[in-house]
């Protein structure tokens, strides 16, 4: 359930913090009583059952892009929305542009939820499969991309080398043998 909010609006986040109980499979939440994230723009009622992992980041990158701490309420209320969205009651882009305003608006620097953002865009492929699509898409822009850096260089690097060859071969030729 979403509502708007007042403009000049403090955030206030989850004004009672969400109680979650440790799920079955030992590494998702199960919020045991409904949950109210007060935003900005918006308000989000969460129903008790709702599951979440908070923000899935890759072990390797815990270091760069903490998976905790104030990037858990962006993360509840994205597990929810992607709920949503499978059940069709939501979009899946308005739960990730949702996700990105409220790691705007709980303080996390542009590097940090731009970062998480793109996570959420590529990789949060559980929420619809229109972002194996987009992930496919994204690498194939990436590798026209590489390509059109690589190929000038390996022009001019294979240029570099016949130049060198011929001028070694035009010097053996002009040597006497002797």
């Amino acid at each position: 359930m979403r509502r708007r909010v007042h403009a000049g609006a403090k955030v206030m986040a989850f004004p009672c913090p969400p109680v979650l109980i440790l799920g079955e499979d030992g590494r998702t939440f199960v919020l045991a009583r409904p949950a109210v994230y007060c935003g900005c723009r918006d308000t989000f009622t969460i129903p008790a059952g709702t599951r979440t992992d908070f923000a899935s980041v890759p072990r390797f990158l815990h270091g760069m892009i903490p998976p905790s701490g104030t990037v858990v309420p962006a993360a509840i209320v994205h597990d929810y929305l992607c709920a949503e969205a499978q059940a069709g009651r939501f979009s899946r882009r308005d739960a990730d542009g949702v996700f990105a305003r409220i790691c705007r608006e709980s303080g996390l620097s542009p590097l940090h939820r731009h970062a998480l953002y793109l996570g959420v865009r590529v990789g949060g492929a559980r929420c619809s499969e229109e972002t194996v699509t987009r992930a496919l898409w994204l690498c194939a822009q990436a590798l026209v991309f590489a390509l059109a850096l690589l190929i000038p260089g390996i022009v001019a690097l294979a240029a570099t080398a016949a130049f060198g060859t011929l001028s070694y071969l035009s010097r053996q030729l002009e040597e006497p043998r002797g």
